[in-house]
């Protein structure tokens, strides 16, 4: 019997591979043996060759993506070194759209499976002496086994779960490959979406993401879908693709009724100039997206990821950035500014020069320049994305960063002039130290406005104490933060009954309240910005609790 090893190359460890175990599962009435094994492109080469010789296969199948490519080729130009026996054979859409190209390249490589793979790898291992490239008519998605088993957990428990109900996308966007004729748009039943979800809901897994390319494309697949989740209520969060504009009154109402952080949405805007909308046969309302996703924002119970993509065609600069507000403005939890990535087998990639794009060879193919933006100007921008990611995405600037958008009028002017300045400072990007970053946004901001340097100042010092337990770094600590630590310390304390401190309907002990963290701000432009009540907040155990006595407040303020 032969041994197939289906490998699987991750972008991270908190990944899981689903190509792998839709092959496995699809090829089990087949008389092979057949072994999973994933691995990340972080590990070394001769690592993973290791991997690979243990279990001494005769065909060793990888799937292959713009993430792990590069990867691929060190392990294809090595293997057969180690195993001159062994059949090489590839699938993926890094080789289903040129596979000639990888086969003239390596001469290692026996096979390629040209679209889903499900029905090219059985294809592959009924006829083995079969034509190189593979190219067989995909299999209804219905009839595509479900690709999980019992034994795939626990080892994948505390990694991300993917799964499809659906396959395709109604929409053409010419940067994406789902665009494609050849992927045809099919939903699987919902009776049996519900009880493949039912299996892996069991397994209690942290986070399931559906990789539907539009999640909210069939109103009665994708409402029953939710409605079914929101009544089991699972601790599993449910991770989901949608298009803003297709939301209706129904969905916010059967959303209204889902428990917090059941579900959390991707939102891919790409742009809100029109002339690009058009030009990339996508197709938005952006006023009634706009709209849906601040209402979706509103209801406060899901985290939300908003998109946006440089480099397509008609966006300037200039109307780079009034996307970018756009986008920005909604207050979303997470802004990722990507850059467009230029695939082969794409209507972009086949536009390349009507739209003068000039982009990587290498994968993932990223724009480097276009008609409309210079390099010199994606290189701007890519100093901008450090930030969003440094500051936006890691959630902890969330109030100090509405005020710097606020004073310097728009969210683009803070974040161009802000990595100006970051690169005049040679400022290194991949610190994730809180203290540091605040010094550094801090210095910047009282170089455009000293005058506001205590407002600045308030800011952080209220983010600070929603994220971290303790008092304020030095960065934070002044004459006024001192006093205010040390009065309100001498104030609990004084509601002692023998030995502990009861204060209202709380009990506390005398460490509690002196490891706590106390917030009044200096300025009263602080409480007009954010409309809120001028009162002491204490910040202990991950816990906000309001001293608005007006007896502690006299002492403070005067």
């Amino acid at each position: 019997m032969q041994k197939v090893l289906l490998l699987g190359i991750n972008a991270r460890y908190t990944h899981s591979n689903l190509a792998i175990r839709y092959i496995r599962n699809n090829i089990k009435h087949l008389p092979v043996e057949t072994t999973l094994r994933e691995v990340t492109i972080n590990q070394s080469i001769s690592e993973i060759l290791e991997i690979i010789w243990q279990d001494m296969p005769d065909i060793l199948a990888i799937s292959v993506y713009i993430w792990n490519s590069e990867l691929v080729k060190k392990i294809i130009l090595d293997i057969k070194k180690i195993l001159p026996e062994l059949k090489l054979v590839l699938g993926g859409p890094e080789v289903s759209y040129n596979p000639h190209k990888w086969l003239n390249e390596f001469s290692q490589i026996d096979n390629i499976i040209c679209g889903n793979g499900e029905s090219g790898f059985e294809y592959f291992l009924k006829n083995q002496e079969a034509e190189k490239i593979i190219s067989q008519p995909r299999k209804p998605f219905a009839d595509v086994k479900f690709p999980y088993i019992a034994a795939d957990f626990p080892d994948i428990i505390g990694k991300y779960i993917y799964y499809e109900s659906s396959r395709g996308c109604p929409f053409k966007c010419s940067y994406c490959l789902s665009s494609r004729s050849d992927q045809k748009l099919e939903f699987k039943p919902v009776k049996q979406v519900l009880e493949e979800l039912d299996f892996l809901i069991a397994q209690k897994p942290k986070i399931i993401k559906f990789v539907d390319r539009t999640f909210n494309a069939k109103v009665n697949h994708y409402q029953a879908i939710w409605k079914y989740l929101i009544s089991k209520a699972p601790t599993t969060k449910f991770h989901c693709e949608i298009h803003p504009e297709l939301l209706s009154e129904d969905d916010f109402e059967i959303l209204s009724k889902a428990p917090k952080d059941l579900f959390q949405f991707e939102i891919g805007i790409q742009s809100t100039n029109q002339s690009t909308i058009a030009a990339i046969n996508r197709k938005d309302n952006w006023q009634k997206s706009r709209k849906n996703i601040l209402r979706l924002i509103a209801l406060n119970k899901f985290h939300v990821h908003t998109d946006l993509i440089v480099g397509l065609p008609f966006e300037n600069l200039e109307s780079l950035a009034k996307s970018f507000d756009d986008i920005h403005s909604l207050g979303a939890e997470h802004f990722q500014l990507g850059f467009l990535k230029v695939l082969p087998g794409t209507q972009m990639h086949s536009q390349a020069d009507e739209f003068g794009l000039v982009y990587s060879d290498n994968q993932p193919y990223e724009i480097l320049a276009n008609n409309w933006l210079s390099f010199e100007e994606i290189l701007q921008l890519k100093e901008i994305e450090k930030l969003i990611d440094k500051y936006v995405n890691s959630e902890k600037f969330t109030n100090t960063l509405r005020l710097c958008n606020q004073l310097f009028g728009s969210p683009f002017a803070f974040y161009s002039n802000f990595a100006k300045y970051c690169q005049s400072q040679q400022v290194d990007s991949s610190i994730k130290n809180w203290w540091k970053n605040a010094a550094t946004l801090m210095d910047f901001m009282n170089e455009y406005f000293p005058a506001e340097n205590k407002l600045i100042k308030d800011f952080l010092r209220f983010d600070w104490s929603h994220i971290f337990p303790g008092n304020f770094p030095i960065i934070l600590q002044d004459e006024f933060c001192q006093n205010l630590q040390s009065k309100c310390f001498e104030y609990l304390k004084s509601f002692n009954e023998s030995g502990i401190i009861k204060y209202k309907k709380y009990k506390f002990n005398t460490k509690n309240i002196k490891n706590a963290n106390y917030f009044l701000a200096e300025t009263e432009k602080f409480y007009q910005l954010l409309k809120l009540e001028k009162q002491v907040l204490m910040f202990i155990d991950k816990k906000q609790i309001a001293l608005n006595d007006a007896e502690l407040l006299a002492k403070l303020l005067n």
